[in-house]
C-alpha cells in the first residue's frame, strides 16, 4: 500500500468501501492493513526512539574521540619539544626567550 492510501485509511477521511473502490482494493484488505498497522505502530515508534538513542550515543562517542585526538596531538607536540630540549642540553645548548642558544 502506498503512503497516500494508507494515510487516507488512517485519517478515516472516507469510508473504507470508498477508498477500496477508488483504488481497486478489497475493503477487507484495507481493514487488515489498518489493524496490522495499529497493532505494530508502537513497535515502529519505539524502534525510532532506539535508533535516536543510538545516534545520540554515536555523536557523544565521536565528540569524545575528537577530544582524545586533540589531546594526543598536543601531547605529541610536547613530547617532540622535550626531545629537542633534551638533545640540545646534551649538546651544550639552552633556552633563552624560547629559542635554543649556545652556552659555549
Amino acid at each position: 500500500m502506498d503512503l497516500g492510501k494508507g494515510l487516507t485509511v488512517l485519517r478515516e477521511e472516507k469510508q473504507l468501501g470508498e477508498i477500496a473502490a477508488a483504488h481497486g482494493i478489497s475493503p477487507n484488505q484495507l481493514r487488515n492493513w489498518k489493524r496490522e498497522f495499529m497493532e505494530n505502530a508502537a513497535r515502529i515508534f519505539n524502534e525510532s526512539k532506539r535508533e535516536k538513542d543510538i545516534r545520540a550515543k554515536e555523536k557523544e562517542l565521536e565528540a569524545e574521540r575528537a577530544e582524545l585526538l586533540s589531546t594526543i596531538g598536543q601531547l605529541a607536540m610536547e613530547r617532540d619539544w622535550l626531545k629537542k630540549i633534551s638533545y640540545a642540553s646534551e649538546k651544550g645548548y639552552g633556552l633563552m626567550d624560547g629559542r635554543l642558544c649556545s652556552w659555549l
